[in-house]
Formats: structure tokens, sequence, C-alpha cells
């Protein structure tokens, strides 16, 4: 038989619960999930003996997952595209909050990734998005494995600790009632870093950070040779 799915929030709430579990709750497990025994009621995620466990998330950046989805669901089918080289592009957070002819954007850029950039020498490049007054970066590398991988730099955003809090202050009011009743109550505050957010968000290149270590290690071995202690 096929295992079931379990949802993400309560994944994450099964974790913690394991973790209790192996740090001083021996036999601690989840007695009730309340949102499946009383739906639409305004009840904590699950009870798991003494504990009342709330879970909520909050985005590092405003509608990150929303502004995630739409920008792999733009942009992602360029990661499958049959290139010469390794391609580097670096999209401007903005393109997605700004929106516009996205069918115009993802030509643009296929069109330099697979009809440009072969007959371009190594090195960076900017590549301008019509009709949006942006630009992207971006490189080629013919030394490195054949691919096009994409990069978005998280903006600069001042708003996460007011938004955190909103949610704490939701949630305490929920929790609240659980305390008042003798459990001891615990609230998850799940975020996800925009590099995690979605495969193309922000891509982190592995095989950049393999070669940045070899660097790294042969100029450690040559310091060590020529500056012995």
């Amino acid at each position: 038989m096929p295992t079931e799915r379990i949802p993400a929030d309560r994944a994450v709430v099964l974790r913690f619960v394991a973790h209790l579990m192996e740090h001083g709750h021996p036999g601690l497990k989840v007695d009730h999930w309340l949102e499946d025994e009383h739906p639409g009621q305004s009840v904590v995620e699950a009870i798991a003996g003494p504990f009342a466990i709330e879970h909520t998330s909050v985005d590092t950046l405003p509608n990150q997952r929303g502004i995630g989805d739409q920008f792999q669901k733009a942009l992602g089918v360029l990661e499958l595209l049959p290139v010469t080289a390794r391609l580097r592009i670096t999209v401007p957070y903005e393109l997605v909050t700004v929106g516009g002819d996205w069918k115009s954007y993802l030509m643009t850029l296929a069109q330099w990734a697979v009809l440009t950039s072969p007959s371009l020498d190594d090195g960076p490049y900017q590549i301008d998005i019509p009709g949006s007054g942006l630009s992207c970066r971006a490189s080629k590398d013919s030394t490195g494995t054949p691919a096009v991988v994409l990069y978005r730099p998280a903006p600069d955003d001042d708003t996460l600790p007011a938004r955190v809090g909103d949610q704490i202050a939701r949630k305490m009011k929920k929790l609240g009632r659980y305390q008042a009743g003798g459990n001891t109550t615990v609230l998850i505050l799940e975020t996800q870093d925009i590099v995690d957010d979605a495969p193309a968000l922000m891509r982190h290149d592995h095989e950049d950070e393999q070669q940045a270590t070899r660097r790294s290690r042969t100029m450690k071995k040559s310091a060590n040779e020529t500056c012995p202690m």
C-alpha cells in the first residue's frame, strides 16, 4: 500500500515531538490532532502529553512563497535548456515583483542561452530584459558542466521583525487558553530562507562551492608550505 503523505506542518510537529522524546520525555507522542477532531474551530495543532503545540510559518520576505512559485513557473524551464557551457544568470528580484510579459522575458533569456552564448568568449555579460527596465547579469564558463544556473539575490527588507511579532501575537491568544488549562504551550515558528524557497529562486551552485573549496585547500596548502610555523 502507498505510504500516506504527511503534511509539511505536521512533519515539523512530529520532528519536534521526537526531539522532546529523546531529551527528557520518553514515550511522548502526539495524542490528538485537534484540527482534525475540531475542524473549523480555533484550536492548536496538536496535543502531545502535557504539551499544547501550535505551528505557524512566516516568509523571510513579504509574499516570498507566492513570488518564488511565480518565478519558478515562469523561468524554471531555463534550467532544462541544452547548452554547451555553464551559464550563470542572476535575475533581479524586482523582475518578479514588477511582473510583465513573462513569455517575452523567458524568450530573451532562452535565446541568449541557446543562440547567443555559444559564440561568446568566457566571461561576464549583461542581458537587457525588454519592457522591464531591468537587466540580468550573466556569465559563461566553458570549463564547467554545461547547464543554466539561475540566481536571484535577496533584496534588503526590514519588515520581518514586525511580521513575526504580528504572527506571534495572534498565536499567543490561542495558546493562552491552553496555558490556563494547565498545558505547557509550545509555538513552533518556521521560516524558510530564500535560498531554499524554490529550486530556481536563488540557486546555490554546488559545483561552484566544490571549486571554491578546492581553491581554498590549495591556498592553505601553499601557505603552509611557504610560511612554516
